[in-house]
């Protein structure tokens, strides 16, 4: 579990910063899967988008959509692919990578739960 620049992330209109160090380079990103466990109250997000940054590289990955069981079309997990893609220098090195997370300006639109990976 990572601990954000917020407080309270994933809330309505809020942009949420994850860090983690001394991950192993994973390559060239196609996909990018997100999910929550639905525990809890109010449990369902709506994400706008999540970019990926690590050693000069950077990744775009759009959703706008709910990730809830409540909401929209009821689905907890997306697969997102980014559509556009900065490559920067490649190594097998440990990286930090840089999740922004950004959640959607309308009613709800917000989670208590947090990132893992």
């Amino acid at each position: 579990m990572a601990k954000g620049n917020n407080e309270d992330p994933f809330e309505r209109n809020q942009t949420d910063i994850f860090q983690f160090p001394n991950k192993p380079d994973l390559g060239e990103l196609a996909t990018l899967r997100i999910q929550h466990d639905n525990k809890g109250f109010k449990s369902g997000w709506h994400l706008e988008h999540i970019r990926v940054k690590a050693s000069g590289k950077e990744w775009f990955f759009p959703c706008g959509q709910w990730l809830a069981k409540t909401e929209g079309d009821r689905q907890i997990m997306r697969e997102l692919i980014p559509t556009n893609i900065r490559k920067g220098p490649s190594n097998n090195e440990k990286m930090e990578y840089n999740f922004t997370v950004s959640c959607a300006d309308i009613k709800n639109a917000g989670t208590t739960e947090y990132l893992k990976v």
